[in-house]
């Protein structure tokens, strides 16, 4: 019973350091502000940077290693709600706008919409292998 209660705490001691984490990401002040987007920059990785940090957490133990999947799959959670066209966010605002302005206006622009938000997502892909690759180059080290 007592391993029980100690896997409880753990379980709510994790999601607590978890959310904490998590609020820090959004946490935009006056000092952040002015450099949002070198801050952005810095923060952005891509494959090669996301498997030297699971490589980094899974040589910390199986616990870091799990906060950071955990933390992978929130964040690309955010980013599937992004109101970019293919993606699910995109389609509930495709799905807003059809039914406040009407499906035939819609359905004769959406595969240009779908297009744009390819483009956008490689660009997106394009910026974060760029900054892998400066980092890697330069021996920079990876963002906390």
């Amino acid at each position: 019973m007592e391993s029980i209660h100690h896997a409880f705490s753990r379980l709510i001691k994790g999601t607590q350091e978890m959310g904490q984490a998590l609020t820090g990401l959004f946490d935009v002040g006056p000092a952040d502000q002015a450099g949002g987007q070198a801050q952005i920059q810095a923060q952005l990785v891509g494959p090669v940077g996301l498997a030297q940090m699971a490589r980094q957490s899974a040589d910390l133990g199986v616990e870091p290693w799990l906060l950071f999947v955990a933390s992978l799959s929130l964040s690309l959670a955010w980013l599937n709600l992004l109101p970019i066209p293919v993606l699910d966010g995109g389609q509930a605002v495709l799905l807003g706008v059809e039914a406040a302005i009407g499906k035939t206006w819609v359905d004769r622009i959406r595969p240009l919409l779908h297009r744009v938000g390819v483009f956008l997502l490689l660009g997106l892909m394009a910026w974060a292998i760029y900054n892998d690759a400066t980092r890697w180059m330069s021996g920079a080290v990876l963002p906390r």
